[in-house]
């Protein structure tokens, strides 16, 4: 059974447009780890994964396939065009997967068709009274979606019979990797274009412009994530200057308080011992004076006698 575009990048059929281009990021990056895959596979396996993120990418074209989808799961699903040879049918060298890329291409360009003609018909409107104006475009409208879908059908019958009556020559294997080779290289270079605007000359030069806007996305995801640490560290810092000045302030109101109490017990000793001394001063002139008084008596009587 061939997957879906949901199913090859590995999303739900609801998943949103970032969870969309994150799944093809990360598809890729799991594509290129894979070092044992042939240049032929992988090239297929990328523009599987393009087809699949440009046809989902786009609101219009993702509408248009759902609707496919849906179609395709009701009751009345066609079925599957393949083209035989007249002889020797086992003899084709087209695999499964080359068939399946095949047959994604021609549906995304059948569906990107019909997206032009979405847009070009206009948004969607209530629906109004019928009139010749509305039949006519009603009429044009499904005319062109329907020359669009023969378009895409007519283009895989096209390559199938192509690949197929190439395959049928002289020197198939070597004719056949060539011409695979040409037209992955044609679809990945178209595929590029649309996505980034630019069309490289080769593979080789599209694989470096993706290198180089990989290594630019590490880059300014890495500034990023620099920034970010200096501004934490700046935080940091400024937090432990103001403890450190929380700390200061405290010591310097310790010390502060710890020398007035010291001044304090200082003017409360002097205090004291110039009490003391006056005490002692005070009890030295009443022994004096006592003495005095005294010795007073003591010649008063001498004098008397």
């Amino acid at each position: 059974m061939k997957k879906t575009l949901y199913e090859t990048l590995g999303v739900a059929a609801d998943a949103g447009t970032a969870r969309i281009q994150a799944a093809y990021r990360h598809q890729l990056a799991l594509l290129e780890a894979q070092a044992d895959l042939s240049a032929p596979a992988r090239m297929e396996a990328q523009q599987l994964l393009r087809v699949a993120f440009s046809t989902l990418s786009d609101p219009v074209s993702r509408h248009a396939y759902d609707a496919r989808l849906a179609q395709a799961a009701g009751p009345t699903r066609t079925g599957t065009l393949v083209l035989v040879p007249d002889s020797e049918p086992a003899a084709a060298p087209l695999n499964d997967a080359h068939a399946e890329a095949l047959a994604l291409r021609a549906e995304a360009l059948a569906l990107r068709a019909e997206a032009m003609a979405l847009r070009a018909g206009g948004t969607s409107a209530p629906p109004a009274e019928p009139g010749l104006g509305g039949l006519v475009t009603s009429g044009l409208l499904l005319g062109l979606k329907r020359f669009t879908r023969a378009i895409g059908l007519l283009v895989l019958v096209s390559v199938l019979a192509f690949g197929a009556t190439r395959a049928l020559r002289g020197d198939p294997a070597a004719r056949q990797a060539e011409l695979e080779r040409q037209a992955i290289e044609r679809a990945a270079l178209t595929e590029y274009q649309q996505a980034h605007g630019s069309r490289p000359g080769s593979l080789a030069e599209m694989e470096r412009l993706e290198s180089e806007r990989r290594r630019a996305e590490m880059e300014a995801r890495r500034a990023e994530q620099d920034r970010e640490q200096q501004e934490r560290d700046a935080r940091r810092f400024e937090e432990e200057a103001r403890q450190r000045g929380r700390e200061v302030t405290a010591e310097m109101q310790q010390a502060e308080e710890q020398a007035r109490y010291l001044e304090e017990q200082e003017r409360q000793r002097r205090q004291q011992e110039a009490q003391s001394r006056a005490e002692a001063q005070r009890a030295r002139a009443e022994a004096d004076a006592q003495r005095a008084e005294r010795e007073r008596a003591q010649w008063r009587e001498v004098l008397n006698r």
